[in-house]
């Protein structure tokens, strides 16, 4: 029998290349006559980026970034070099797997981390930006991406707008 495995990730749990390695395992292990091809997919949130590497191949480039409530990470984003696109996955700066389960508002939460790894791209050179927005711990309407690579909003008096999105209706 010939089965084919497209799971997608387990979000906390386990991605997809995973996923399909482990049933691929089990079903092998009750039948090692069956043949499995296993095709690892994506949605847009956690995991996206490894399911896009595991099938293209394009290059990692890690850096240094924020979570959804400012703490520095490291992390990473995909280069196609060829055509100079990248590929980013908000959930790896704003995602809720990223916050470790720490305790926090969605009014505190933003996605400055991800305008900060787009800034990072661009600086890179890549003349096009492939957002991956799924898994996200945020609601701040994309202003924090906006925010990370330099936008500033104000108010009615001129004034700076900080801690986005708790004070978004004053912008």
């Amino acid at each position: 029998m010939r089965i084919l495995l497209a799971l997608n990730s387990f979000k906390g749990s386990c991605t997809s290349i995973e996923a399909n390695e482990s049933v691929a395992k089990g079903i092998l292990k009750s039948h090692p006559d069956y043949s499995i091809t296993s095709f690892p997919v994506c949605d847009g949130g956690d995991g996206s980026l490894d399911a896009l590497k595991y099938h293209l191949g394009y290059k990692k480039i890690w850096a240094h970034t924020v979570d959804a409530l400012g703490i520095p990470i490291y992390t990473y984003y995909l280069i196609d070099e060829k055509n100079h696109i990248a590929y980013i996955e908000m959930a790896k700066a704003s995602g809720l797997a990223v916050l470790s389960n720490k305790e926090s508002s969605i009014f505190d939460r933003n996605t400055v981390g991800t305008g900060l790894l787009i800034n990072h791209a661009i600086e890179k050179g890549v003349k096009k930006i492939v957002l991956l927005i799924g898994g996200s711990a945020t609601n701040d309407a994309g202003l924090g991406i906006l925010s990370g690579m330099g936008y500033k909003f104000i108010n009615k008096k001129g004034n700076e707008v900080q801690s986005l999105p708790g004070n978004l209706g004053m912008i």
